[in-house]
């Protein structure tokens, strides 16, 4: 098992953050990373379903965590956050339901 690492989170997800979620306080997209990297849900939290399905064409060999409404895609062996987006409404209900 390989160790992960605390490390800044990528411009582009930053950017990513901003723009699709719509924080555009650099420290507080920064925390909210790194508590979805330690505390998110990952895609076996989750009961069989559309939700998990949708998580699981998300992976491609990362990983995949959600936190607050919000998917992270991070880097498989760190912390570093590749990319996010919000839950598309289709998801919400089941989210809402399983998910908090």
């Amino acid at each position: 098992m390989s160790v992960r690492h605390a490390k800044r989170p990528t411009t582009h997800g930053l950017k990513r953050l901003k723009s699709r979620v719509g924080i555009k306080n650099k420290r507080v997209g920064e925390r909210l990373i790194l508590e979805a990297s330690k505390g998110g849900k990952n895609i076996m939290d989750f009961p069989p379903g559309e939700f998990r399905d949708y998580l699981i064409s998300k992976d491609h060999g990362k990983r995949v965590k959600v936190y607050k409404g919000i998917v992270f895609i991070f880097n498989k062996t760190s912390d570093r956050c590749i990319t996010c987006y919000p839950i598309p409404e289709e998801h919400l209900e089941e989210y809402e339901q399983y998910g908090k």
